[in-house]
């Protein structure tokens, strides 16, 4: 009895030491909610990071929900259904001027990875005219290069001129080609490619046009960092270990962006690896001060009050910063692969 006794006295004692040095049977993880727009290379570092078990390593358990639509995003996060959002930083900035409680905090691509597809009738910008172009939503990133492209660039008024009309997500725009409800659409890959298999052709490259606009952000509330620093904190590290691997280890990235875009043609994912993720992916996602600039000039034309904003409004850049500052980031890279 006396050694039974002991024996408990141990198991407790050890038990009790597991739990104080963070080490127990079984972690309790902090739930995090993170909402995204599209099945995107540029959305996909959190689910990259999830497979690679970066999250669970941080103590955190992310779950990945998708909408379609950066407004409609922005008005789930806003509302607290969400802690983070993958949305258009047009979404983001246009809510945040209108009041909405809503922070870019980091940016996983600074250059828009779109082009204008169009079917195979129109040879030119300037055959637009009259023609409908879709976008995902009104005040989406979609929605904003038409616009900025049809007046910085190419001399048309939108709406006037060319009329946009909102379809939903991507999955609809797709299908509204296909369809011939619109005639043509902003699309990155493998979109643009999806429709090249219509016969769409391409009229202009976003990414060439010298716009600083970024086309990958995450975001969240000022009300959820105040209250979830530290977890923020976690998630960073755990995103930019995504980005990473995303860079660094293309079998791993390829099987893990199968699942995730559900694509199973190799051509496409090949493309998206070659294109998008190393071209394009931001090996530190710090949110681009004249990206926001980009939005607000745009928005001023009918809000001139606008342009007394400041920048700062609309970020909050400290969780990439740190690990920029700090080393962590520059370590990933010369270490080698994150897993």
């Amino acid at each position: 009895m006396k050694r039974s006794c002991r024996y408990m006295m141990i198991l407790s004692a050890i038990f009790f030491a597991l739990t104080l040095g963070g080490v127990g049977w079984s972690q309790e993880l902090t739930k995090v909610r993170l909402v995204h727009v599209a099945f995107s290379s540029n959305q996909a570092p959190a689910w990259v990071a999830r497979e690679a078990g970066f999250f669970q390593k941080q103590g955190l358990d992310v779950e990945i929900i998708r909408i379609g639509g950066s407004s409609k995003v922005v008005q789930v996060m806003v509302a607290g259904e969400v802690g983070l959002a993958h949305v258009g930083a047009s979404a983001a900035v246009e809510a945040a001027t209108a009041g909405a409680d809503v922070a870019i905090v980091a940016a996983t691509v600074k250059r828009p990875q779109f082009r204008l597809m169009a079917n195979p009738a129109i040879k030119s910008i300037a055959e637009l005219k009259g023609r409908k172009v879709g976008v995902t939503r009104f005040g989406s990133s979609t929605d904003f290069l038409v616009r900025w492209g049809l007046v910085n660039k190419w001399g048309l008024t939108p709406d006037r001129d060319v009329p946009l009309i909102q379809v939903g997500g991507i999955p609809e725009l797709l299908m509204a080609a296909r369809a011939g409800a619109i005639d043509a659409a902003p699309l990155s890959t493998p979109d643009d490619m999806r429709v090249e298999d219509i016969g769409w052709k391409e009229l202009a490259d976003f990414s060439t046009l010298g716009l600083d606009y970024m086309t990958g952000t995450l975001a969240s509330t000022r009300k959820y960092i105040r209250s979830n620093e530290d977890v923020l904190q976690r998630f960073m590290k755990a995103f930019v270990q995504g980005i990473h691997i995303m860079r660094t280890d293309k079998e791993f990235t390829l099987k893990s962006l199968e699942r995730f875009m559900r694509l199973k043609d190799k051509r496409i994912l090949e493309a998206i690896y070659n294109q998008e993720i190393l071209k394009g992916l931001e090996r530190v996602p710090m949110p681009s001060p004249a990206g926001v600039q980009t939005i607000l000039d745009e928005l001023s034309g009918k809000r001139p009050a606008l342009k007394e904003r400041k920048i700062e409004e609309f970020v909050d850049a400290r969780f990439v910063k740190e690990l920029q500052e700090n080393g962590y980031i520059d370590a990933l890279y010369r270490g080698g692969s994150s897993r």
